[in-house]
């Protein structure tokens, strides 16, 4: 006999969005951080905007670490940039979302090591998606 399964309605905020074809996320570093040194950019790479948004958000996702005091990250272009601040919470895996980025300034951007510490061995990844 099959289990009773009580249904509750969605938490306020819930909602659907309905999205243009080449919505998703892409992972665009998968590599480029492994071990990046303290005051260090990553290699560059490019987010193909294939949806077309002017706006992107950017997630940095960090592996297990200890950042110094004063920890930040990153992402630029070479002529400007743009700066989240970490905690120091020891051995901690950390994600950095930017919002509002510009695709423009997506089409080839690096990611600045400024923590104090190299960034872990692995487990570092970038994801890049379309704003809505």
């Amino acid at each position: 006999m099959p289990e009773s399964v009580t249904v509750n309605a969605a938490p306020s905020g819930s909602a659907e969005t309905v999205l243009p074809p080449n919505f998703g996320p892409e992972v665009i570093g998968t590599t480029q951080l492994n071990a990046l040194a303290n005051n260090v950019e990553s290699a560059a790479m490019a987010y193909s905007n294939s949806s077309g948004q002017t706006l992107a958000r950017v997630e940095v996702l960090l592996g297990v670490m200890t950042p110094g005091s004063g920890a930040t990250v990153q992402i630029t272009s070479g002529s400007s940039a743009y700066e989240l601040s970490l905690s120091t919470t020891a051995n901690r895996g950390r994600r950095a979302v930017f919002v509002d980025i510009p695709a423009s300034f997506l089409t080839s951007f690096k990611v600045k090591n400024l923590t104090g510490v190299s960034f872990p061995a692995s487990d570092n990844y970038v994801l890049v998606a379309p704003q809505y």
